[in-house]
């Protein structure tokens, strides 16, 4: 409603926000509890929590254009509480986004560069301010950018749902320790620029020139992430202060990620083991091991192996190695792409089956699915085993 009065619209804003917390909180354990989620299922979840931090996002920053106009009788102190609001409700929406593999809508990133230069010409990107009551919701209006800005940096289209869910909070619990920067400095791995707001780039590409470049990265916050890693390692416990939703987790699990964020942070880029060529193919992909043992037994008793399987999909390969493969999917494939699922894989060009993990998955604006296969063997063979008779 527009003719709210400020204060009555935040007292209602603030209200919605507490009580929903525990309802927003089990729907993304739900989300994440269910990894192959039927499509209309998916969709119900996603949209119901994406479309509440929207809605409540652009709530807090109508408070803000309020504020600004001096409506309300509101005290310019509570400015910096409806940015960090504001900010917190957007980088939930890239969360979000992440979690289905796609990229941010452009709305999200202006509002995020937006919402920041309003207080950094305001002078209170480092004031500290209860965004929330309690200790755990003080901070300040930097540290509510650098998460969103950290968690976009953090390659988390190589991570599953939980995985990233993970790596969110890592990220909300080193924020104090993030650095961003006019000028390039040590620490600064990264690059976002305020004139064209987008997922913040590597320092591997220059940024253009201008005032409204600023360098990002992780700082001492990397150190801290190593320390981390380290006490994980030797008590198998969590550090005090680390909280990971209160879920039990898997060590080695969180051991991988962490080296995978130690990666990013320092700004790294892992080499590949073999060259990459661009091609035009298509392929034959069936999902899981059962589909895969089917689509090898058929290929043994008819050599021509037309693969009439009702699982199998067709993909279409833009770049392969030795390695594996860089693929685009259809939007009517399965469900089950994610990262980590077992894939086979049968090319126009070579008739054998080959055998692979997804291990990265992107969408772009349009909804075109991306992912990168690693082969576990060039060519695979089905071998059956019986008990030796006594």
């Amino acid at each position: 409603a527009d003719d709210l009065e400020l204060e009555h619209r935040f007292k209602n804003l603030n209200l919605l926000d507490g009580a929903s917390r525990d309802h927003e909180r089990a729907l993304l354990l739900e989300y994440l509890a269910t990894p192959r989620q039927k499509k209309l299922h998916e969709e119900r979840l996603w949209t119901s929590a994406y479309g509440f931090w929207r809605e409540l996002g652009a709530g807090y920053q109508q408070c803000l254009r309020q504020g600004e106009k001096g409506s309300g009788g509101t005290s310019k102190a509570s400015l910096p509480i409806f940015v960090g609001r504001a900010l917190r409700a957007l980088r939930q929406q890239l969360r979000w986004a992440l979690l289905r593999y796609e990229s941010a809508e452009p709305r999200v990133w202006a509002e995020l560069a937006r919402l920041y230069q309003f207080a950094e010409t305001a002078g209170s990107v480092e004031e500290a301010i209860a965004v929330y009551p309690g200790s755990s919701g003080s901070g300040t209006v930097k540290q509510e950018f650098m998460k969103a800005l950290m968690l976009a940096a953090s390659a988390t289209e190589s991570l599953q749902p939980v995985g990233q869910e993970i790596a969110a909070r890592l990220v909300a619990h080193c924020c104090k320790s993030f650095v961003i920067a006019k000028e390039p400095r040590e620490g600064c791995t990264h690059w976002f620029d305020f004139a064209a707001p987008s997922s913040p780039v590597r320092l591997v590409r220059d940024p253009p020139a201008g005032a409204t470049v600023r360098y990002i990265g992780a700082g001492p916050a990397l150190k801290e992430l190593e320390q981390i890693r380290a006490h994980i390692a030797y008590t198998r416990s969590l550090p005090e202060g680390l909280d990971l939703n209160g879920k039990p987790h898997d060590d080695e699990v969180l051991l991988g990620l962490l080296k995978h964020l130690e990666q990013d942070w320092a700004g790294k880029t892992q080499a590949r083991r073999f060259e990459r060529r661009q091609v035009a193919t298509r392929v034959t992909v069936v999902p899981g091991l059962n589909d895969i043992i089917e689509a090898l037994e058929f290929a043994i008793n008819d050599s021509l192996d037309f693969t009439h399987q009702a699982a199998a999909e067709s993909w279409i390969v833009e770049d392969m190695s030795e390695g594996g493969y860089g693929a685009i999917i259809p939007s009517v494939a399965g469900d089950w792409v994610e990262v980590g699922s077992l894939v086979g894989v049968e090319g126009e060009s070579f008739r054998v089956w080959r055998v692979g993990l997804i291990r990265r998955v992107t969408r772009n604006e349009r909804h075109q699915q991306r992912v990168g296969v690693q082969l576990l063997t060039q060519n695979a063979t089905l071998v059956k085993l019986r008990l030796k008779a006594a």
